[in-house]
């Protein structure tokens, strides 16, 4: 299980074909302002016309992708790699979609045909970096995000994703002093403030990561990973209703996010609701948390190993 539920979001490079039909290009700009919805239309459209367009199959695939169907993006990325199995943004489309599911060896397999038809591919050696993060094996993503980032130094979600991985290895102060160089550069981004939130909420500097989660939120107000630790905050401020309900307002948004459980456990602990508290740890551990990568958290020392160990 990844002690960040908070990856960078994958900003895959389009099929940089050249489109007669103006629905393609029109769904590559409803795709860039984030109107997936309506770049799934246009790209069905030319598809309905024209099914032999591997772009566009591929450009569904993502837009699929971002817009969370995943399930509907993987055939449309096989599709277009069934057509044109030669250009290596389409099985870093399919990676992604990969590593969306935690199909971890299909992921690589997709990297590795990238990166053969196009070694210097900043977006594969990003997807590896992602991977690495995913199997932590944290210095391999780090070798790996450096270098797409060598590749492309205009690669921001390189660089995002490796203040995650800093932070997830426990480079807390290196996750700070990274992240706080791009926001003076004027970088501002929800992912960014979450991921510098979170290496200084371990680093205990909680009015620092209070003020990157509000700010993450004012960006994105979806944000669930933001929501979910600035109530653990509030409630380490002696403010626990405020806590929880910003934990559960988290969970509505994310049920699968295992950490916004464990900390409502918390809370219900120190709220003397024992049987509460023992269900959410037996849910955040039924979706994967292992308590040994929080150890800041004193999981162990606050709960029994009954409660721990056992279904309510």
């Amino acid at each position: 299980m990844k002690k960040i539920f908070f990856l960078a979001a994958l900003a895959l490079v389009f099929s940089a074909c050249t489109q007669s039909d103006p629905r393609f290009s029109q769904g590559l700009e409803a795709a860039q302002a984030g109107h997936f919805d309506t770049a799934d239309s246009l790209f069905t459209s030319v598809l309905k016309d024209d099914p032999g367009n591997h772009a566009a199959w591929n450009n569904r695939a993502f837009v699929r992708l971002r817009a969370g169907h995943d399930s509907l993006a993987l055939p449309d990325a096989g599709e277009a790699i069934r057509l044109d199995s030669s250009e290596h943004v389409y099985y870093e489309v399919r990676a992604a979609i990969y590593l969306d599911r935690d199909r971890f060896e299909e992921a690589d397999a997709d990297i590795r045909k990238a990166l053969e038809l196009a070694p210097r591919s900043a977006q594969a050696y990003f997807l590896r970096g992602t991977l690495y993060f995913h199997q932590k094996t944290y210095d391999k993503a780090i070798k790996s995000l450096k270098k797409s980032i060598e590749l492309d130094p205009s690669q921001l979600e390189s660089r995002i994703q490796l203040i995650a991985v800093y932070a997830n290895a426990g480079q807390y102060e290196k996750a700070v002093y990274e992240a706080t160089r791009m926001l003076d550069q004027g970088i501002i981004d929800p992912v960014l403030l979450l991921n510098r939130g979170y290496a200084a909420m371990n680093l205990g500097k909680y009015d620092l990561a209070e003020g990157d989660f509000e700010k993450a939120l004012q960006l994105n107000p979806e944000l669930a990973e933001a929501r979910n630790n600035l109530g653990f905050l509030r409630f380490l401020g002696g403010k626990s209703r405020e806590g929880r309900k910003l934990i559960e307002e988290s969970i509505k948004l994310k049920r699968e996010n295992a950490l916004a459980y464990a900390f409502r456990a918390l809370i219900f602990q120190s709220e003397g609701k024992k049987d509460s508290a023992c269900a959410d740890l037996f849910h955040a551990r039924a979706l994967g948390l292992n308590f040994e990568d929080f150890p800041e958290w004193k999981f162990r020392e606050t709960f029994n190993e009954e409660c721990i160990n056992n279904q309510p």
